[in-house]
């Protein structure tokens, strides 16, 4: 009996101290879609300053190789230029709705120049944006090379 009492005790307590985190909207979705955009664009662009504000702190952004990186080290290498992306043509984008972040899968065609050496990619990703003080933001990247 008193087994059950505390079982009962901490449902109660749990559900009491849940705070329930908001799905996103058809608007966040089409929001973060414009957000993935910009952020592709001032990525060929290397607009560092533009980039800067799409990028959360945390970011962890995995490249095709299976670098990953930080969101400090990613602006620092396109600022410096051994980063280039000369072009970046997305060819599919689906948002998916998750509790406070939309995760993106997509695929993409890029030329990109990295330390010198000329990259022709097709790619496979899947980026999550988190929002964050009412804005959203890139929290992390994974792409992977499409045959």
């Amino acid at each position: 009996m008193r087994l059950l009492a505390f079982g009962g005790y901490l449902l109660i307590i749990g559900c009491a101290t849940t705070t329930r985190i908001p799905v996103p909207g058809a608007a966040d979705l089409a929001a973060v879609r414009a957000i993935e955009a910009r952020r592709l664009g001032s990525a060929v662009a290397a607009d560092v300053a533009a980039l800067r504000p799409l990028l959360s702190e945390q970011l962890v952004y995995c490249h095709s190789t299976g670098h990953c990186e930080s969101g400090t080290s990613l602006l620092a290498r396109i600022g410096s230029g051994d980063l280039k992306y000369l072009k970046i043509t997305p060819e599919e984008m689906q948002a998916e709705p998750l509790a406070g972040a939309v995760l993106l899968r997509g695929s993409l065609s890029a030329e990109v120049l990295n330390a010198g050496q000329s990259l022709s990619l097709h790619l496979r990703y899947l980026a999550v944006y988190e929002q964050t003080a009412g804005h959203w933001q890139l929290r992390a990247y994974q792409s992977t090379r499409m045959p």
